[in-house]
């Protein structure tokens, strides 16, 4: 269905349902449309309760995903840590060669 025609079904549909409202209140049916308004109220109740049900949903997710990226930053730092260590235990141990090296050229 095309945007055209859907928007002349749903104009068509809000006309027929004001003519059904006249005609109901008119007729006097003026209950039936005091009940109508509200089961539309409580219609418009339960979507809050679904928007808060998606707004909670949403801060879980949000909460989750800032957790997982803390906890990415976490292991990031830690391997750079680690990284930095091994390098340090390279270069100790370099030096530790060469010292030795130093002394047996030296002592000779």
């Amino acid at each position: 269905m095309s945007a055209a025609e859907r928007l002349r079904f749903l104009r068509k549909k809000r006309q027929e349902n004001m003519m059904v409202r006249r005609e109901s209140v008119a007729g006097g049916d003026f209950m039936a449309e005091v009940a109508n308004n509200m089961k539309k109220k409580g219609k418009e109740r339960q979507r809050g309760e679904g928007e808060q049900v998606e707004e909670e949903r949403k801060r879980r997710q949000m909460q989750e995903e800032m957790k997982a990226k803390e906890q990415e930053a976490e292991r990031k730092e830690r391997e750079e840590q680690e990284a930095r260590e091994r390098e340090l235990r390279r270069e100790q141990e370099r030096l530790r060669i060469l010292t030795v090296l130093f002394e047996v050229v030296y002592q000779r």
